[in-house]
Order: structure tokens, then sequence, then C-alpha cells
């Protein structure tokens, strides 16, 4: 039988968004537990399976968790990919009129606080507001010794558009956010690197605004599965594979090459700009290429005043500035004299 929705809005219920893809039943069993163990009680849990859920439900450890009425259990009619299944359980999360709304991964664990604080911190901002939370980060044998913001926000008070541009600084996994926001992003534009929660953070930034909670209040595992990983783990998988290829290409093959992906990182940001001018009310950044170049620049000597020496935030906001100054002179002369065709160049990364 389907939990039905609730035709008037709770002030203190929050929809929580799980997209659900082959699932290991160990992990997956411990996340929905977790959820059970938080000391906030007011919770419904949207579960969307871009695999056969039947697979996952024939598991007993899971199985378990249908008794509980709070999670809602939906397969998806296809294959939608991990952005727009996470948009699809956020959307089908509305209809049960919450007043916050939080992404949760399948395959992490959830401190017994997480939803409580996070709804604590979300009341003392303004409306329409996203607050977000640190990590430890474990994998399935160790837990490591450092938190999840080391490496992929080590600056968590800037948090403006300007700096959601040069690079995401919010998790999905530990953000809690005002439910209205979900009503003005629900649809992620098709460009690479922009999340889901991404987007949802550049809605808040533009209004309520983006506000970190200096806790580690759950458990992001680590493990070969993972769709994006720890900034800092990623680097030490990809280092003897980077040295090879080093080795076996000239010098100015790599400089180019390099050269490229910047060219290309400016270029997408200034899509996204446009974008986000397009599909998200409030004020957004313009995508000329002067105006973004020296936003990147003022990013870059925030992030150098106000956070550590050398953040890698730092270095991509100069970065960018660089090849944005570039593109001032004629971007297609520049992208004709770095010599790479398409076909011969390395793919781009994701920052």
């Amino acid at each position: 039988m389907r939990t039905k929705p609730q035709s008037k809005s709770r002030s203190n219920l929050i929809a929580i968004a799980l997209a659900a893809y082959r699932p290991k039943a160990r992990f997956f069993s411990q996340q929905l537990q977790s959820l059970v163990d938080q000391t906030h009680q007011d919770w419904i849990c949207v579960i969307t399976f871009d695999s056969p859920m039947r697979e996952a439900l024939a598991n007993p450890s899971i199985k378990k968790f249908k008794r509980d009425k709070r999670f809602i259990w939906r397969q998806n009619p296809r294959q939608l990919g991990v952005v727009r299944n996470f948009e699809r359980a956020m959307a089908l999360a509305l209809a049960y009129q919450p007043t916050a709304i939080a992404f949760c991964d399948q395959d992490d664990k959830w401190l017994p606080r997480k939803l409580q604080v996070s709804l604590d911190a979300l009341r003392q901002k303004p409306p329409m507001s996203l607050v977000h939370c640190d990590a430890i980060v474990a994998s399935s044998k160790q837990t490591y010794s450092f938190s999840n913001w080391e490496d992929l926000n080590p600056t968590p008070t800037l948090s403006s558009v300007r700096h959601l541009l040069v690079a995401n600084t919010v998790a999905g996994a530990g953000a809690l956010f005002d439910a209205r926001l979900a009503r003005i992003a629900r649809r992620s534009p098709d460009l690479e690197s922009v999340y889901h929660d991404r987007w949802v953070a550049f809605a808040a930034a533009n209004h309520g605004g983006v506000h970190p909670i200096d806790e580690k209040l759950y458990i992001y595992r680590q493990h070969a599965g993972n769709v994006l990983g720890n900034a800092r783990l990623r680097k030490e998988k990809r280092r003897t594979g980077a040295l090879i290829r080093d080795v076996e290409q000239p010098f100015y093959v790599r400089v180019l090459r390099k050269a490229q992906r910047g060219v290309g990182w400016f270029n997408h940001r200034q899509f996204l700009a446009s974008e986000l001018r397009k599909h998200l009310p409030g004020e957004s950044p313009s995508s000329s290429n002067v105006f973004l170049a020296v936003m990147f620049l003022w990013c870059a000597m925030e992030y150098l005043s106000k956070g550590r020496a050398g953040v890698p935030n730092a270095q991509i906001a100069l970065r960018l500035f660089s090849f944005g100054t570039l593109s001032l002179f004629g971007r297609s002369r520049i992208q004709h004299a770095l010599g790479i065709s398409r076909q011969r160049s390395a793919p781009r990364r994701r920052l």
C-alpha cells in the first residue's frame, strides 16, 4: 500500500531524496538504518531506483525497511542517470509538502544528529537558504583522519554564486535546503560537472544564501563504485598512471594539452553563467569575457586573503582568469595556436 502525500505542510517534516542504483546491500542497509536512528524523527524518504528495485528488496537486510511507512519506494520507468534520478526523487518528495529537503547517497552513513543540527541551522537562516555540513571520509575498512572539507571546501564561508562558478563547494549528501528552492531548481542543465546539488546551491546563493555547518555529521564512504570521490583520494589513485603518461609525452605536448583544457574550463563557465541567467531567478553573473575574468581574479584574491594560502580554489580561479584574459585577444586564434586537434586532445577532467 502506497503512502499518501500529506495535504498540508508540516513545519518539521524533512523529505529525504535518495537516488539508488544497484546498491550494495551491506552499505545500503547501514544507510537506511542511520536514517531510522536520527534524533529528528519527522521525516520521509523517497527512494527512486535506477536499477531493478526488486533485486534490492530481495535482500532481507533491506526488505525489513519496507515495514517503516516513512520509506517511499519508487521504480523509475527508465534509466535516468545519477543527476536525473536525484531530481526525480526531489520532485516526488515535494508532493509531501515538506519544509526542507535533504539529498542522501545510498552508501554513506549519517550520524544521529545530522537532521536535527541541520534543521536547527536552517531555521536561523533567511528563507530559501541551504545549509551544509562536513563529513568524515571513510572506506569500507577504515576511517581516514581528514575531513571532506579539507579538499572539497577549504574556505566554506565563501559560497556566493561567483565562488560556486569557480568550483562546487557543496556536497549534496551534507546539504539541507528550503523546499521552495526545489521548485525553482527542479532540473539542472545538461552540462558536465553540473550536478543536482550544485544547481540547487546556485539557486540558494541567489536567494537566502549557502551557509556552512562546521561539524562532521555523516560518514562519506569511499569505494570503487563511487560516481564522485574525495579529491585527495582521486589524486592518489591517479598519480601512478599520470606519471607513466607524462613520461611518454613530450613536454610541449603536455603544456599545450593543459592549456587547451584551461580554455575549455573557462568556456564551460561562460556557458554555465548564461544558463544561470536564463533558468534561475535572481542576480546571476554576466557571461562576458571581461566580467568573468575580473570575477575569477576577485575570487582568487578572496580565497588567498580569507582562506589558507595556495588553496586549490585560488589556483583554479587564477588559472581561469589567465585563460579569460587570453580569450580577450581572440579565442579562436589562441585555440588554433595551441595546435592540438579535438581528436588528439586529452579528455577534459572535472574540477
